[in-house]
């Protein structure tokens, strides 16, 4: 976490060292991935202008437990959902172009595996809603790499099976970024 947070700074200061005018600009469209974990997000990122630009963020994940139920158990396949959009300025239109910016993400989650018949956990919900500031470096107009940290609430709502209550839990993440722009 620290590495990464001094990778940003230090990377925003030397931003103004990106002079080449590699940045896809108003209009553009580009699609990539938000994490490099097992289960990453896919994202539409969009320019409203050279400088404001809107990410439309999807991601799924499946949990298919191996093996044959026993008797009185089921089998639960585990799925993982998630949708959301985020908003952000940048600060340069250059090759190294620092952002900051706001993001919410909605997940639905429900666990896999075997449980005795009638007790499989409920699906859960998830909101998470943040700020969120990184960097994008243009290797020219159509390839990005980037880093980019959330810092926000992860709100997870009440369920049944399991009782669970409504729970908010402050947090950070950083995930590297990649984008195709057309």
């Amino acid at each position: 976490m620290k590495k990464s947070i001094l990778v940003l700074i230090a990377m925003f200061l030397f931003a103004g060292s990106g002079f080449s005018q590699s940045y896809p600009g108003t209009g553009k469209f580009g699609l990539g991935i938000d994490g490099i974990t097992s289960s990453p997000n896919i994202v539409g990122k969009y320019y409203f202008t050279d400088k404001i630009a809107g990410m439309i963020i999807a991601g799924a994940d499946f949990d298919i437990p191996g093996g044959d139920e026993t008797a009185g158990t089921e089998k639960v396949t585990g799925t993982d959902f998630r949708a959301g959009l985020a908003f952000m300025y940048h600060f340069t239109n250059t090759k190294v172009s620092p952002y900051l910016g706001i993001q919410g993400i909605y997940q639905n989650k429900k666990e896999g595996g075997f449980y005795t018949a009638g007790t499989a956990p409920d699906a859960r919900s998830y909101l998470n809603a943040g700020i969120i500031f990184g960097i994008d470096y243009f290797f020219d107009k159509n390839i990005s790499v980037g880093i980019k940290e959330t810092v926000g609430t992860d709100i997870s709502f009440e369920r049944d099976i399991p009782k669970q209550e409504t729970s908010t839990k402050i947090n950070t993440n950083t995930v590297l970024t990649a984008r195709f722009y057309f």
